[in-house]
């Protein structure tokens, strides 16, 4: 699908969350910034995301939604770095967000005294990408924050997979890219035959095997577990992989794999902190 009507493909994948029935991977540069964002909203999809986890808290099923997105944003077109106050404005908008949204959910559980036993992070994980030493990264000179090691993997390209059903890859752009200098382009795929149920397991056609190879990729050795991603099994799996990296990575040490923590903390309430600090306001 090609548009240069900005709401068509965010349509779309609003819908797709809708109708999601047990998890949401998303790997973007950017997280469905609005063209006009308002600082007290979340965008309409990551607030579906956030919905669809609530009905999930309510019922205490089994949702999860993986959002892997870059630690510090790179403006591919002009190489532009991390501390440009254009870039810098999209690394905190990422941090309102991933605040906001853990905030919700919070808020969700504890209204919730049947989901006492559950965290925000059972809900949402959040992971960046960092190079393991296997090719050569794009150099980052952060002047005020030492924690950015220069190793960072950033993809210029957006993947949505729902369920294993459905999958989306496109080309995502900031609002005001998008709006006046190109186009947004996106193709959706899925399998006929290959269709998700509730409390039926997950589709394991061509959608299922992208996702698999592109964990592979990111997380290393595959793991059982990564068949249902709904599962506690698998947010342990993962989490596991990325702490591990993360430690490895500020003490200098050789990484397996790609997946790093985004997210330094995440309380009980959805309080989070992070690794890097912003300068910036949203």
């Amino acid at each position: 699908m090609t548009s240069h009507e900005d709401d068509v493909i965010p349509v779309y994948l609003a819908k797709l969350v809708k109708q999601a029935k047990k998890f949401i991977y998303v790997e973007a540069p950017i997280l469905f910034r609005s063209k006009v964002p308002d600082p007290n909203m979340l965008n309409p999809i990551l607030n579906e995301m956030v919905n669809r986890i609530m009905i999930s808290v309510a019922n205490r099923t089994e949702f999860t939604v993986f959002l892997v997105i870059p630690e510090e944003y790179i403006h591919t077109s002009y190489q532009k770095l991390a501390a440009d106050s254009d870039t810098e404005k999209i690394n905190a908008y990422h941090r309102d967000c991933i605040t906001k949204m853990y905030n919700m959910i919070g808020n969700c559980i504890s209204r919730h005294p049947g989901s006492a036993d559950k965290h925000p992070t059972d809900y949402l994980a959040v992971f960046t990408l960092r190079n393991n030493g296997s090719s050569t990264p794009f150099k980052l000179h952060h002047e005020f924050d030492q924690n950015i090691q220069g190793e960072q993997i950033f993809v210029h390209s957006q993947t949505f997979i729902v369920d294993d059903e459905h999958l989306v890859l496109g080309s995502p752009s900031t609002p005001t890219q998008c709006s006046s200098r190109e186009f947004e382009v996106a193709v959706a795929l899925s399998q006929v035959g290959h269709v998700s149920v509730i409390n039926g397991p997950l589709p394991q056609g061509d959608v299922a095997q992208f996702r698999m190879s592109l964990w592979l990729e990111h997380a290393g050795d595959p793991q059982a577990s990564w068949t249902d991603p709904s599962s506690r099994q698998c947010r342990e799996s993962l989490r596991f992989v990325a702490q591990v990296n993360r430690a490895n990575h500020e003490s200098r040490s050789p990484c397996e794999s790609h997946l790093v923590k985004y997210c330094k903390d995440v309380q009980q309430d959805g309080e989070v902190t992070f690794y890097t600090k912003t300068t910036c306001a949203v």
